[in-house]
Formats: structure tokens, C-alpha cells, sequence
């Protein structure tokens, strides 16, 4: 055991010290007063107490509120249940995902149950956030996870929402309904006869009875890449002319958090809106400063009721709102 002055424990002493220099704004020479040591051992101590972890300093820049803040902030101003804010350093849009995923993960880890039923989303913070899942609970045999649209794009693996929702439902060890059919038909007739096939009518009874619905929330139509690379372009032009500010599920919204009346919705294979907002848990991960007027829209028009966003993102959304 090392030893400090007059026998004590250099650890006892070291906290001491740091508990009298930062939390009760004594100086260092009125330490070593109090101690009985001298000016530069207490010097000495309050460094031995950083690097051994028994003093941790954290700098927040000025303007930048704390997570607990922004939550509590975003809950109440957007009629959210949950907010969950995760820190974030960097404007990049990799660490801002990647900051995401990791809350995003921890917090379904959380508040998944056995025996739910649940649904999983496409994109980007989606795929992150998928690979990021971990379980060191229970095993989740009972519950059914189960894609709530089809898949697109052939090498975007951010839109294979089967391979998603497989690797989820390994993670839990919980029953998978696949969704063997794109998001995209090419006209509405063929997604009509699409509907009445046995197999579908038993995912849209399910889509009924979801206890969870796990989703991201698209860029604004201009910027989003899967629509650019899977729709024609009249109905893209469509999309701007209603001023579509995000999406949720390839449903777009416009400004006012109305479903945007183009063509698109009647060509989706994919859980409508209205049974979405019946689903009890609705939780979306979303950041980036592109996304913030769709994720204010979406969560003011109940699309959501979790939200899991980062710091940065968190703090624009908090001044767009105090400048309403």
C-alpha cells in the first residue's frame, strides 16, 4: 500500500486533497494547511488524483447544453415520452451515425421485452444501429421481429431490411417474419394484386398488432439518396412541389406533417401511418443538421413518441424552437 505523509494512504490522502480543491474551492495552499503538508505535494497529489481516474474533468463549450438539458428540453416542447441525447464532438455525419448507433442500441437493448412484437426500419442509422445491438439479458423467444416495409436498391445493404431484421432477431434469439417483396412497385394494380396474396395479408395483420416500431427518418427528397436511385423522376418533382421535408419509411411529409398526396404512397409496400401511430412504442434515431425540420414535423405530428438524436443535432432543434 503507498503511503503518504504521516502514514496515510497516498489514496486517502489524494482524495482529500481533490475533494477539498473541487468541491469545497479551497486553494492549495489552504490544503496544505489543513493537511499538514506542503504547497507542492498538494500540487502533486491533484495530478496523482487525475491520473488514476479519481478526478475526471469535463469542458462543455459555451452554448452547448447537457444531454440531461436537451431531453428534458425536447420531451416537453416536441410532446415526446423519451428523449434520448447521445454527445457528440463532431459535425461529421459518421460520427454523428455512429454516436447515434450506440445510444440507439443500448436504449432498445433496454426497453425490449420478451414476447413483443416488433418492427424494423431501413437506412443508414438503422444498418448502424443494428450492428451495434447487444444482448446480455434474456433470451427473446416469444417475441416476432419483422420488417415494416420492403427492401430496395440491390447493393444498398442500408435497405435490405430482411438481412436488418435477421441479424436483430439472432442477437434477441426471437422469431423472424421476412418480407420477401421491394418497397417499390412499378403501378399500383400490381401492388394490389400483391395485397391479396395469403402471405402479405399475414404481415399487414401483423403490422396491426406491433408493440414496437423502429425507424430512422429520411433527408429532405432533394437529398435522399434512395428515392433519387428508386423513383421516377415525375414523381421526385412532385415531392418538391409539396416541399417534402423528410420522410419516415418512404412516406414523405410536408411542412405541416401532412402525408404528402403524390403517387409515391400508392406505389409503398410498407406499414401506413395510420397504423404506425397506433403502435404504443414508436422510436427514431435520426441526426444531422439536414434532417432537423423533419425530425421537429414528425415528432410535433406524433410519427414518433422516442427520439434518439445527437447533442449537435439536438442543440439546432432546441434553437429552431425557441425562435418559434
Amino acid at each position: 500500500m503507498k503511503q503518504g505523509a504521516y502514514g496515510v494512504d497516498l489514496n486517502e490522502l489524494a482524495y482529500r486533497a481533490a475533494r477539498l480543491y473541487y468541491l469545497e474551492g479551497l486553494t492549495q495552499q489552504q490544503i496544505a494547511s489543513q493537511l499538514g503538508i506542503s504547497r507542492s505535494k498538494v500540487s502533486r497529489l491533484l495530478a496523482y488524483a487525475r491520473e488514476v481516474g479519481m478526478v475526471e474533468i469535463k469542458l462543455k463549450a459555451p452554448g452547448i447544453r447537457s444531454e440531461r438539458f436537451l431531453s428534458d428540453f425536447l420531451k416537453e416542447r416536441l410532446g415526446l415520452k423519451e428523449v434520448v441525447v447521445a454527445e457528440a464532438t463532431e459535425r461529421d455525419e459518421e460520427h454523428i451515425l455512429e454516436k447515434i448507433a450506440k445510444a440507439g442500441s443500448e436504449y432498445i437493448s433496454k426497453v425490449l421485452k420478451n414476447g413483443q412484437i416488433v418492427g424494423w426500419g431501413w437506412g443508414r442509422t438503422m444498418y448502424k444501429t443494428v450492428h451495434a445491438l447487444r444482448n446480455d439479458g434474456e433470451p427473446h423467444f416469444s417475441s416476432i421481429f419483422i420488417p415494416l416495409i420492403g427492401g430496395a436498391g440491390q447493393s444498398a445493404r442500408h435497405y435490405q431490411v430482411n438481412s436488418l431484421v435477421e441479424r436483430a432477431a439472432e442477437i434477441f434469439k426471437a422469431q423472424v417474419m421476412y418480407l420477401n417483396a421491394p418497397a417499390f412497385f412499378a403501378d399500383k394494380n400490381t401492388l394490389e394484386l400483391f395485397l391479396k396474396e395469403k402471405q402479405v395479408s399475414n404481415v399487414l395483420e401483423m403490422w396491426k398488432k406491433l408493440d414496437i416500431a423502429i425507424f430512422g427518418l429520411g433527408k429532405p427528397v432533394y437529398d435522399s439518396e434512395i428515392i433519387r436511385s428508386e423513383i421516377d423522376s415525375s414523381i421526385i418533382m412532385d415531392l418538391l412541389r409539396e416541399k417534402a421535408v423528410g420522410d419516415i419509411l418512404a412516406r414523405f411529409f410536408n411542412p405541416s406533417g401532412k402525408i404528402c398526396s403524390s403517387t409515391l404512397n400508392e406505389l409503398i409496400f410498407g406499414i401506413g401511418m395510420d397504423d404506425l401511430l397506433k403502435v404504443p412504442t414508436r422510436i427514431c434515431l435520426c441526426g444531422g443538421e439536414k434532417k432537423v425540420d423533419g425530425i421537429i414535423t414528425a415528432s410535433k405530428e406524433g410519427y414518433l413518441n422516442v427520439l434518439v438524436i445527437d447533442s449537435i443535432t439536438a442543440n439546432t432543434v432546441l434553437n429552431r424552437l425557441k425562435g418559434e
